[in-house]
């Protein structure tokens, strides 16, 4: 878990320079939701964009994704903020968890940032999900274990909306919003806890499956 605390006597560089030293990015603060940067000596309380407590703690899972970290900051204490490249050059895209933000190159452009998500997408949609589930759902009924078996439907939710996805238009889109629900580390423990054979064995055409769908979500 990861914590962030919120004072609105302090100033936004001060703010901003907490969550650089929890993650590998760099913050940035608006004073309104049009793109216009505070300034690093403004005071939290000065750009508050949505009326909410300025004094408390956000707490928070350090996989969260890049999004619903922005959309929680702005929805509990009312601040617009976008997480940016180490060199605060180019946003980061929404689906990145925070804690996984060194796998963005340092010095890539915004285009090869987006190309880490079309070969995730890419590399998906050749999978056979539909094995996967079949045998998922068919070795479920015998786990015991209550967290267990529901991660393992959890596995088999994200998977079946990947293979649903492949009826619409724009794959890529698809991926990107369901990783984005689901969380890439999330999807990751659960799918490597599969893998390790500590829920259930699974057969190696599944499992050759499982891992490319872990290979490319994890994929630098």
């Amino acid at each position: 878990m990861a914590t962030l605390k919120f004072d609105g006597r302090k100033t936004v560089g001060a703010f901003a320079k907490q969550f650089e030293d929890q993650f590998d990015a760099t913050l940035k603060v608006y004073k309104d939701s049009k793109g216009h940067v505070a300034d690093k000596n403004d005071s939290m309380a000065s750009v508050q964009v949505y009326n909410a407590p300025t004094t408390g703690d956000l707490t928070f899972r350090a996989d969260i994704s890049v999004d619903a970290f922005c959309k929680k900051v702005e929805q509990e204490f009312g601040y617009v903020v976008i997480v940016f490249r180490k060199d605060g050059r180019v946003s980061v895209p929404g689906e990145f968890p925070l804690s996984k933000l060194e796998l963005i190159p340092y010095q890539a452009s915004k285009s090869t940032m987006d190309q880490l998500v079309q070969e995730l997408a890419h590399n998906v949609e050749k999978a056979n999900l539909s094995q996967v589930t079949g045998e998922l759902n068919a070795k479920r009924r015998d786990i015991k274990d209550k967290k267990q078996k529901k991660d393992i439907e959890e596995v088999i939710q994200f998977l079946d909306e990947l293979e649903d996805g492949k009826k619409d238009k724009d794959y890529i889109d698809t991926v990107r919003k369901i990783v984005h629900k689901y969380g890439v580390l999330e999807v990751l423990s659960l799918i490597g806890a599969i893998l390790s054979g500590n829920i259930i064995a699974i057969g190696t055409n599944s499992a050759a499956i499982l891992e490319k769908i872990y290979d490319a979500l994890k994929k630098k």
